[in-house]
């Protein structure tokens, strides 16, 4: 599985609840999401990177595009 593919199972499997659209929030996923990729041997730039750069943006537009669009997951 590439880091792409594991940010998108991640952010499928841990965004659904306890998380809003919030900065704040977003900013605790991505801290979140940051100490899950290292536990799982990803390196912080290579998850950046599969961010665009900016992950707290990036787990925001997936849940807002994603999770929260109708017929979301």
């Amino acid at each position: 599985m590439d880091v792409k593919e594991w940010l998108v199972r991640w952010a499928s499997d841990n965004l659904h609840e306890g998380y809003t659209d919030t900065q704040a929030s977003m900013e605790k996923a991505a801290t979140d999401c940051r100490s899950a990729a290292e536990e799982a041997g990803i390196s912080l730039s290579s998850l950046d990177a599969a961010a665009d750069g900016d992950l707290a943006a990036y787990l925001r537009d997936f849940k807002d595009n994603i999770l929260d669009a109708p017929g979301g997951n």
